[in-house]
């Protein structure tokens, strides 16, 4: 749970994240080590979401969801 990783800092914060645009800068903040950046940039994410499971208010987890195909970025809305 104490990693960058924006499905660990919403089980921490309990709030959805939204990354509009996944870049290379965003990549090396949200990763752990240089593999671990080569990795996720080679499977081609766009852009994020990573939203908290709540259960009777409870914390459960984290689900994500990763755009790496050419539909537009998640915003808002999504």
């Amino acid at each position: 749970l104490n990693t960058p990783h924006p499905g660990s800092r919403v089980i921490r914060s309990g709030e959805a994240e939204l990354l509009r645009e996944v870049d290379k800068k965003i990549i090396q903040e949200h990763t752990l080590n240089a593999d671990h950046a080569e990795l996720i940039s080679r499977i081609g994410i766009h852009s994020h979401i990573a939203v908290p499971m709540k259960i009777r208010g409870r914390i459960i987890g984290a689900i994500s969801f990763l755009n790496t195909s050419l539909r537009p970025e998640f915003d808002e809305s999504d």
